[in-house]
């Protein structure tokens, strides 16, 4: 079930247009690579952005077995109006966000699942690289310059920025 498809292109599923492996450049030349789900149609939207080191790729559902199993069993409305397909750990389920008019990307951190580098956990560089991810969802053409930040556990210290404890 991970998601692997195809780098760049644009697909429908679910009523959402999906581009995986976007690239994204950072000042220093390296390439991040992120999952972008948009609304079907056209328009100017605000987006729900998220960086971390967990792989944007990697299926709640695969990757986190045990974890989603009881989370479902706790909590099955989580699975309703939702294929889970692109469910995530610690994100927001772009079937779920999309619909509502809102941009989803995932964006794989330096040295983390399909994007180069070194990982360098709450770095400054790291810090860095989310701040300029951020600027760049503002100013693409599907974005009306509203930029949210989305985070549990690592996301969420991350988005925390030069306060997150280093």
């Amino acid at each position: 079930m991970t998601n692997s498809f195809e780098m760049g292109k644009t697909q429908t599923f679910f009523g959402m247009r999906v581009v995986c492996d976007v690239s994204i450049e950072m000042d220093d030349g390296t390439v991040l690579r992120a999952d972008v789900f948009l609304p079907q149609e056209d328009g100017h939207y605000p987006a729900i952005i998220t960086y971390g080191p967990y792989g944007k790729g990697v299926a709640f559902q695969e990757g986190y077995k045990s974890s989603w199993d009881a989370m479902v069993a706790a909590y099955p409305e989580i699975t309703k109006g939702s294929t889970c397909t692109f469910q995530n750990w610690e994100l927001v389920d772009p079937e779920k966000w999309v619909p509502d008019g809102y941009v989803c990307i995932r964006v794989d951190g330096r040295g983390s699942g399909r994007s180069p580098g070194k990982i360098d956990l709450l770095s400054p560089r790291e810090l860095q690289d989310f701040y300029e991810c951020i600027e760049w969802a503002a100013i693409q053409p599907w974005c009306n310059g509203k930029v949210g930040i989305n985070g549990i556990s690592y996301y969420a210290i991350n988005a925390a920025g030069p306060s997150a404890p280093q």
